[in-house]
């Protein structure tokens, strides 16, 4: 249990998953090792960025050089797309809200303007606008407490992408209103990967384990050329895992309440925010994965499908099928697209369902 108003308890919660994320991730490390192998083809970083714990592993003939440009790429990206860093492109689209035109890097109006394609796709599940929500939560600074209805009427009104004005002309952008803000907290990541993998790639690197802070990429195989295999946590048991998805350049997007979360008088209070109702989304489901070759699309839709619920969560991959899918619902059962039939190999014990 985390301490209910304080921020102290919920970094190291927060902080305690994410270590276990990475043991787990390093489970599938470990079988990637082979005593043939040679050692100084491997170089392997971990840092923190974007608020997170991030670690990279690659192998190739210019691993360290590689790696080295790929954790530079993830702060170069940071710089822009923070909405603490009071320097960054984000935090000039905020303070000109309601005001003025602010003028941003191709990257920055590519990651507002696929938000929003994707906003309009799931109905407004996804909305980056909802930072006014997470701060009046207390999701941003950790001071948890729980707002009035008069509040979420008055906030409410600060959200909607609608309410986001693009001009490709220029990569112009404008919020509206004063008072509105945005927070791309659930696409950077995303993005990040992408560039990352695109960047080991220009170094042609053979094999690599990407893990952003849970967002899991990968380049190749093992050097046993088998996948490597990713473990999905249970998020009812941070020690154990719902079961392990085979990886092979692609992306692998959780999204779950656990992660971040406060309880008060018996109530939990996650940080998932349903953009439509200004409060923690009201899900069935205890954990999406989204798996995919686009990494942005991945984090958004982990969240989105995540706030949809399972049933709407279905029907959005029946009709799109571009990507594969990994429900855990509230009651301990797992769906999992038919797509993933082979990849995913459920712990001994889960009841899996798995739709077309």
């Amino acid at each position: 249990m985390i301490d209910k108003l304080g921020s102290r308890h919920s970094r190291l919660v927060r902080n305690v998953a994410l270590i276990c994320a990475f043991c787990l991730v390093a489970m599938t490390v470990a079988c990637a090792r082979e005593s043939g192998a040679p050692k100084n083809d491997r170089s392997i970083a971990e840092f923190f960025a974007m608020n997170t714990l991030m670690r990279i592993e690659v192998r190739g003939k210019e691993a360290e050089s590689a790696i080295e440009a790929g954790r530079a790429e993830i702060y170069r990206l940071e710089r822009l797309f923070s909405r603490t860093d009071p320097q960054s492109e984000v935090s000039a689209i905020n303070n000109a809200a309601g005001k003025t035109w602010t003028t941003v890097s191709d990257e920055t109006y590519f990651l507002i303007r696929t938000a929003e394609e994707i906003r309009v796709r799931t109905g407004g599940a996804f909305d980056i606008t909802v930072a006014p929500v997470m701060d009046m939560w207390g999701f941003t600074d950790g001071l948890h407490r729980i707002p009035g209805d008069r509040e979420i009427k008055d906030v409410l009104a600060l959200v909607g992408g609608d309410r986001i004005v693009l001009e490709e002309d220029g990569n112009r952008v404008m919020l509206k209103s004063a008072g509105m803000s945005l927070d791309l907290g659930g696409i950077a990541k995303g993005y990040a990967g992408d560039r990352v993998l695109s960047i080991l790639h220009d170094y042609d690197i053979e094999s690599a384990l990407i893990n952003l802070g849970g967002n899991i990429s990968t380049i190749g195989r093992r050097p046993s050329g088998s996948a490597f295999r990713i473990a999905i946590m249970d998020p009812e048991d941070r020690s154990k895992y719902l079961g392990t998805l085979a990886g092979a350049d692609n992306h692998i997007v959780t999204s779950g309440g656990y992660e971040r979360f406060f309880e008060k008088d018996g109530e939990v209070y996650i940080h998932i925010m349903d953009p439509q109702t200004a409060r923690p989304a009201e899900s069935d489901l205890l954990s999406v994965t989204v798996v995919g070759g686009k990494g942005i699309e991945c984090d958004i839709l982990s969240t989105a499908l995540f706030v949809m619920g399972k049933d709407r969560a279905i029907e959005y991959w029946s009709a799109h099928r571009n990507f594969g899918l990994v429900l855990a619902d509230s009651t301990g059962a797992l769906y999992v697209s038919e797509d993933l039939e082979k990849a995913f190999t459920p712990t001994e014990g889960k009841v899996v369902t798995f739709f077309d």
